[in-house]
């Protein structure tokens, strides 16, 4: 038994039973039954019970008797065939004979089975629905096959660098676009060519010299050539080749080079520049040394007359004179020694800058530059940031993180065991006017970093700040320094606008404070560590032996809005997973320490292995410092990723949506689904059913400036299934398109809905034309909305808005979107869905107040329109209705290039073959793309070839047919052109 037919056998089967006789249709049931089937079948013994029941519900196969009263199975055939033509139909008859079933099975039947014959009836089910389900994999395959081939084409046409194939013999059998772009060449001209055909001689030999040594070593190799541009320059490229063989296994040339003529050029001012500096570093040094031996001179001199003048007889005052002498003399010669060995004699003249950094960023960065000497010590090195923290500041980063290294380097110095932790929060309002930037407010963060280490005395708490200060004399001789690493951050504060001070008791650690003025954004941008809400609710176990680290982690994992439990151990850790395990809530997510006493995380991972349902989605974390060898057994141990401590919060982030991306790439559930939480104005999930390129693009783009997460498919059935795995809290529903449109997709999901008790999800009809019968086509399938292409930002995001968020305003428009005041206005028809009840949310309940009559009406007038039409009729038009995204065009554009041929072919054969059907289909993915670069001809030629295919009237096709030909070709030479235009210098 295949897998197949394993999967039909043990689901249940929804059977359309087309039978006036009560006995036969009890026969049926029974035989299916007998045969191991679990059915639902629906008997219908009349014409109108038959069609009602085809129109409101999906079934998985159509039995029908060949002979009605006053109806037939050819009539009853040639409906299925209209309505649902993906459903097998079989034919169940005790008259029909084998010239009639021949017949039946030309019309479309799957199959027929003879009513004296009934034990082959449920073989033959069987194998009509495991047919029909692998044409489904078939053409899901196919598809996805097509959509990684054009996502391959659309990566190398835009990579930067210059990408080529050649075989064996040096022909080139693939080049990019920015090799045709470079070189003012095409594929079609290259193909077929050697190095020999394109480069001077000498050029060629070397090249080619170059591929055979990579070929016969079989590895990839990185070198630098010269090679020629067409207008004459030599140009220097750093060019990665490597060998590869196809299926058969015919040996390849790969290659990505990258000019970096200007890079070498700069370099080479570089190295100029650094000797120049290296020279001058030297005579400064020269001039430190001098300097360092012309003030130690005099001064050894007069310790060492002292020292001599002591070891003669002396009054006691000259004595207590000449020890103070010498006391002063050493320690002016100590202070000499550490501002000229150290340059620290510039620590004075200091000038902050202003710049944007990223504050989370900075300190963790600051904390990683003494974590190994944390690691070393076996200290625990961490950093707690405040949620309300803001992420991006203007200050001066490098003078920040210069206070937070002498400070925390201090605490790791004088801390033996324990931790060193460092705090980062919102101050009270800052007291310092600053300058403000536009769109900035100021803000005072107070960072403090507390140690277990020896601590300082009360009274040693203002003395400590001076330069060149220790708590006392035995600590610089034990610990070592200069004591100007305090001092130094007192005065970098104080230039900051803010203030530092200390609260410690000896022997018990310290905790230092200081508070900088900064500025902050007004109003504060969204943190972009929480801006995807897909992993809101995820359960995650964090195992790590030190409190405060769990701490800290647990607080940041629910700022994300997620649902943390510690555990301090490894034992511990696994009676958590197995008592989440017994519970069915197991933890999506485990974040491990490495090192913990009894059992580290190496053997707690081991643990879970042997459990399967215990080892998915680990995230190792290693102590500071570790070595290659702890890196490379966390890698063998299959964990998603390793971090190091101290943990940076972006990388715990990326971390964790890389697992749960690799997991969803794999085929695999993540995750289970969140609850259902009601619709926000932003960050809304949106399924896009939509097959034309040009379009999905545009709402692509648009939706995702808004914040929203949004996934894509090309035909209605797709969009079913998509439904059916996950939850959204809107589709936009292209009406036409292939296999089944968008009006059977949102039947087929309101059926669903009702069928599996889901909560009900608003679905927006998109359609290029406006058609007659189209509003009550849609509508009467349970859309809830209708809007016309082209598609402008103020519709879709009123429609989404309006519909999906509860009637909640809009956002306003972020500063990068730049369609909405380009976007033309389109006609569209008002949309009075008559018999609407209650509108509803994203949920299911009832409209809170005011929200129905926003949606009613939203659902009454249609989408708002104002203004003149301002439909492109040019390409400087289209650029404009880009906002001047050039970008966006020319990926548009090239896409139109691409694609254009094979459509034109597919209208053309479709017309030659007299095919209505697949000239309105043709037609309407050609007419498309033309609502926007030229709707005024080809966009008007291609609706009219539609609407022949839908009344299939195609007398006057081959006319339309030419003329959209021309204007196709004419609008393509345009687009090189122009594209070429943009791409010159």
């Amino acid at each position: 038994m295949g897998d197949t037919e394993f999967r039909l056998r043990k689901r249940t089967i929804r059977v359309l039973h087309l039978e006036d006789d009560p006995d036969d249709a009890t026969l049926v049931a029974r035989e299916l039954r007998n045969f191991g089937l679990s059915c639902e079948i629906t008997v219908a013994a009349t014409e109108k019970k038959y069609l009602e029941v085809l129109d409101e519900t999906l079934f998985d196969v159509i039995l029908s008797d060949y002979t009605i009263p006053s109806y037939s199975g050819v009539s009853a055939l040639a409906k299925a065939q209209h309505s649902c033509p993906s459903i097998p139909f079989l034919f169940v008859s005790g008259t029909m004979g084998e010239e009639t079933a021949v017949q039946c099975l030309k019309s479309g039947a799957t199959d027929y089975v003879l009513k004296h014959r009934l034990e082959q009836l449920g073989p033959a089910v069987l194998r009509a629905l495991r047919e029909s389900q692998e044409r489904k994999d078939r053409e899901r395959a196919e598809i996805a096959l097509r959509e990684s081939e054009e996502r391959f084409h659309a990566f190398m046409d835009n990579s930067p660098t210059v990408s080529f194939m050649k075989d064996a013999e040096g022909r080139y059998m693939y080049v990019n676009r920015t090799f045709e772009r470079v070189f003012r060449t095409t594929l079609e001209i290259v193909r077929g060519q050697t190095d020999h055909d394109l480069w001077p001689q000498n050029i060629a030999q070397e090249v080619r010299a170059n591929d055979q040594k990579i070929l016969d070593l079989g590895q990839p190799v990185e070198l630098l050539e010269n090679i020629p541009t067409p207008d004459g320059q030599m140009r220097q490229w750093l060019v990665l080749k490597f060998p590869f063989t196809n299926h058969g296994g015919q040996p390849f040339l790969g290659g990505e080079a990258l000019d970096i003529t200007e890079r070498k050029r700069a370099e080479d001012e570089l190295l100029k520049a650094k000797a120049l500096a290296e020279k001058a570093n030297r005579a400064k040094s020269e001039f430190l040394a001098h300097m360092s031996h012309e003030i130690r001179t005099p001064i050894n001199a007069v310790i060492g007359m002292t020292e001599l003048a002591l070891d003669t007889a002396l009054t006691s005052q000259q004595r207590e004179y000449l020890e103070m002498t010498h006391a002063s003399a050493d320690s002016l010669l100590t202070i000499i020694n550490d501002i000229l060995d150290f340059s620290k004699i510039e620590a004075g003249k200091l000038e902050l800058d202003k710049s944007e950094f990223d504050l989370r960023e900075n300190v963790v960065d600051s904390l990683r530059a003494l974590s190994i000497r944390a690691g070393q010590k076996g200290l625990e090195l961490a950093c707690r940031i405040n949620p309300d923290v803001p992420h991006h500041v203007i200050g001066d980063p490098g003078r920040l993180r210069q206070v937070l290294f002498n400070l925390v380097g201090n605490a790791v110095k004088f801390t033996k065991q324990g931790e060193v932790i460092v705090e980062v929060a919102v101050g009270p309002s800052a007291q310092r006017e600053l300058e403000l930037r536009p769109d900035w407010k100021p803000v005072q963060l107070r960072f403090s970093v507390r140690d277990t280490g020896i601590g300082i005395p009360k009274d040693k708490h203002r003395q400590i700040f001076e330069p060149f200060a220790q708590a006392d004399s035995s600590t610089t001789r034990k610990f070592g320094g200069t004591g100007l690493g305090l001092a130094i951050s007192a005065q970098l504060v104080h230039l900051m606008g803010g203030q530092i001070w200390l609260e410690s008791d000896d022997g018990k650690g310290s905790v230092f404070h200081f508070e900088v003025p900064l500025q902050a954004r007004s109003p504060a941008s969204p943190n972009p560590l929480m801006a995807d809400s897909q992993f809101r609710d995820l359960r995650v176990l964090i195992v790590d032996d030190h409190p405060t680290t769990r701490l800290i982690l647990a607080q940041l994992f629910e700022n994300w809005g997620m649902r943390p439990v510690t555990a301090d151990s490894g034992s511990a850790a696994l009676n958590e997973l197995w008592k989440a395990a017994s519970s069915n809530a197991p933890f999506h997510l485990k974040v491990i320490d490495a090192q913990m006493p009894g059992m580290d995380g190496f053997a707690l991972i081991a643990q879970m292995r042997r459990s399967p349902e215990l080892s998915n989605h680990i995230i190792m974390v290693l102590p500071a410092g570790a070595r290659p060898a702890e890196f490379d057994q966390c890698e063998k141990s299959g964990v998603c990723a390793c971090l190091s401590k101290p943990i940076k919060e972006s990388e715990l982030l990326h971390a964790i949506a890389s697992a749960f991306q690799s997991t969803r790439t794999n085929g695999s559930a993540a995750r289970p689904s969140p609850p259902q939480a009601s619709a926000a104005p932003r960050g809304m999930r949106i399924l896009l059913a939509e097959d034309n390129p040009i379009n999905q693009r545009l709402v692509y783009e648009i939706l995702i400036k808004y914040g929203n997460q949004v996934s894509m498919v090309e035909d209605g059935m797709a969009a079913v299934e998509a439904w059916e795995n996950n939850r959204f809290d809107l589709i936009l529903m292209d009406v036409n398109m292939p296999e089944m449109d968008g009006v059977a997709a949102t039947a087929a999901i309101r059926a669903k809905e009702q069928l599996l008790r889901r909560n009900r999800t608003p679905i927006v009809a998109l359609t290029a034309l406006a058609m007659k019968g189209d509003r009550e086509r849609c509508f009467a399938a349970g859309m809830d909305h209708y809007l016309a292409k082209p598609i402008r930002t103020e519709q879709l995001m009123d429609a989404v808005h309006s519909i999906g968020s509860g009637g909640a305003k809009a956002s306003p428009e972020p500063e990068s979107s730049h369609l909405q005041k380009h976007l033309p206005t389109a006609h569209e028809p008002t949309l009075s869905p008559p018999g609407r009840g209650t509108p509803f949310d994203a949920s299911g309940a009832s409209s809170p107040p005011g929200r129905g009559e926003e949606v009613g009406r939203l659902m009454e007038t249609g989408p708002a329109t104002s203004g003149q039409s301002v439909t492109p009729n040019s390409l400087d038009a289209f650029l404009n209705y880009l906002g001047g995204d050039r970008t966006l065009f020319q990926t548009m554009a090239r896409s139109f290039l691409d694609q254009y041929p094979a459509l034109l072919e597919r209208l053309r054969h479709a017309v030659q073959t007299k095919n209505a059907l697949e000239v309105q289909r043709a037609a309407h993915r050609i007419g498309g793309t033309m609502t926007y670069f030229d709707p005024a001809k080809s966009g008007k030629i291609a609706q009219r070839l539609e609407e022949m295919g839908r009344q299939n009237t195609l007398s006057e096709a081959e006319d339309s047919l030419r003329e959209l030909e021309r204007t196709v070709t004419q609008l393509a030479e345009k687009l090189e052109e122009f594209l070429t235009q943009d791409a010159a210098p």
